[in-house]
């Protein structure tokens, strides 16, 4: 049982059942030196937003070298990325070369589908693309 009262949060004697039979990983976002370091520090992910791949590995560069400070280096980190320049196989490898373990994607938005508005069909024909054209390369 935990409980917690404090300025910001109030809450009485709680438990999680059933306990999960593993840790549960924390991911963090952020793009800020303290963001950063938060992640390196605590975390066992990081989340990005929206950035183009030079930025992102440029980044997980920054997080790596916190986590090296902090003397974590040795643990396991995911980095989840939203990329918005890299539209290939080869790029994604690039990516996942360079320490990124997870892609989060909108296909269609590849291949001229807008986000809203767009229609089904053009959804299902870039999603169908992507997995010609980068996940049966991967």
């Amino acid at each position: 049982m935990v409980e917690y009262h404090g300025e910001h949060y109030d809450f009485g004697k709680i438990q999680m059942s059933p306990v999960p039979s593993q840790p549960i990983p924390i991911y963090i976002g952020g793009h800020s030196k303290p963001g950063l370091r938060r992640a390196a520090k605590y975390g066992d992910g990081w989340s990005s937003a929206m950035l183009k791949s030079k930025e992102l590995l440029d980044l997980v560069g920054q997080i790596e070298a916190f986590r090296k400070e902090y003397g974590r280096s040795h643990l396991p980190m995911e980095y989840q990325a939203v990329v918005t320049d890299v539209w290939d196989a080869d790029g994604f490898k690039r990516l996942e070369d360079a320490g990124v373990t997870d892609i989060i994607t909108v296909p269609w938005l590849m291949y001229g589908t807008p986000m809203v508005g767009g229609d089904l069909q053009g959804r299902i024909d870039g999603l169908n693309r992507f997995a010609d054209t980068v996940i049966a390369k991967m």
